[in-house]
């Protein structure tokens, strides 16, 4: 990525998406996902598709790449952001 932007907690979050995200901008995000990382986007008028997390019970967590690129395909690639946190909150999923 050209640009990575680190930052916590909830101010960064919500500056990030003041800075980033505009009404009708499409984002990306890990689910289930700390209620910032999404509702302030969705606030401010982006659609928000949920990146899910696989397994559980027996089955380690973990999130698949190739569902990342299928949920952003789905919006014809028009993504505008992907918010992730890893370790993730709120499962612990590396």
């Amino acid at each position: 990525a050209e640009d990575v932007l680190e930052c916590v907690p909830c101010e960064g979050i919500l500056l990030t998406a003041q800075a980033l995200v505009a009404p009708g901008d499409h984002v990306v995000v890990v689910w289930p996902a700390y209620q910032s990382l999404f509702e302030i986007a969705r606030a401010r008028g982006a659609m928000i598709h949920r990146w899910h997390v696989r397994g559980g019970g027996v089955v380690p967590l973990r999130f698949d790449v190739d569902d990342l690129a299928a949920t952003c395909a789905a919006v014809g690639g028009k993504v505008k952001l992907i918010v992730v946190n890893f370790p993730h909150n709120p499962t612990g999923c590396q």
